[in-house]
């Protein structure tokens, strides 16, 4: 049994020059009363949940409404106002303050113009900071006036656990979310075909209008490709968040999302938490 799981497990599926997994359109039906789990997975982090995304059913949960901070998770909320706001082909120019944005990056320069659904993918797969305050500043003209919306949304969309401190999720009192919640943005976001497609992806490259600036983009999820039924979602790391991540996982016509806050390894703690939805359901 044991080498047959670290096949399972252990054994990726990518190869050089793929950029994605071939995927059918996913299925959004009506499931069944989700059956809250008997199993009780082992996992290091501080706060789960797995969700049923078409019935919203909560599978499993650890402390679910713990305030918690959530480092580059954040960015969902911060992707779902773009959406909602700006066209996908929009053209956006790079601010100083976007330009020098510490942390992770997708290494813009001030003054570039790129457009949203390109920075989408830099905020989605390079988890790119710089990418994430250029389309804040482009959404609404300020970080301050950007994290108002940001929290107003959060209310309309009864995100109760939840306060921004700022677009991007970078260490900040008063900056978190709850699993539960986390859970029920990502299901929001996912109703965006572009997200779906951009979450699945390994590698791209973008390009500034004028192609003088070439960013290439590799996905920080490193489950991605390596266990097959695992199509995104977004991941998270800094020193007070610990290790987060969020995976949309699809299985026997159903998908599932699994949200981890304040893990020691995010990524075997996933793999406790898949074992019952890809063996025992």
């Amino acid at each position: 049994m044991i080498p047959v799981l670290f096949f399972l497990f252990g054994i990726g599926i990518w190869q050089p020059g793929l950029e994605k997994i071939a995927v059918p359109e996913p299925v959004y039906e009506i499931s069944p009363p989700a059956q809250y789990w008997t199993y009780t997975p082992q996992i290091s982090a501080k706060a789960a949940v797995v969700m049923d995304v078409s019935s919203a059913g909560i599978l499993f949960a650890k402390n679910e409404n713990e305030h918690l901070p959530m480092a580059s998770l954040t960015k969902l909320m911060t992707a779902l106002l773009v959406l909602e706001g700006n066209d996908p082909d929009e053209l956006v120019k790079v601010t100083q303050a976007a330009a020098t944005t510490e942390g992770s990056s997708m290494k813009l320069e001030n003054g570039e113009v790129m457009r949203v659904k390109d920075l989408l993918r830099g905020l989605f797969i390079n988890s790119a900071n710089d990418a994430t305050v250029a389309l804040a500043i482009h959404n609404t003209g300020s970080i301050s006036t950007f994290v108002d919306k940001m929290n107003t949304r959060a209310k309309d969309l009864s995100l109760l656990d939840t306060h921004f401190k700022n677009p991007h999720g970078l260490d900040a009192e008063g900056h978190y979310s709850s699993a539960r919640d986390l859970a029920f943005l990502a299901k929001k976001v996912l109703k965006y075909p572009l997200v779906r497609d951009i979450a699945q992806t390994f590698t791209t490259t973008v390009e500034s209008i004028d192609g003088h600036f070439v960013h290439p983009l590799v996905n920080t999820n490193e489950l991605l490709g390596k266990i097959f039924p695992i199509y995104g979602l977004k991941t998270g790391t800094t020193d007070n968040a610990g290790e987060c991540l969020i995976l949309l996982v699809r299985h026997q016509k159903h998908e599932y999302l699994l949200v981890i806050l304040g893990s020691q390894n995010r990524y075997l703690d996933a793999r406790s938490l898949l074992w019952p939805i890809l063996f025992k359901k």
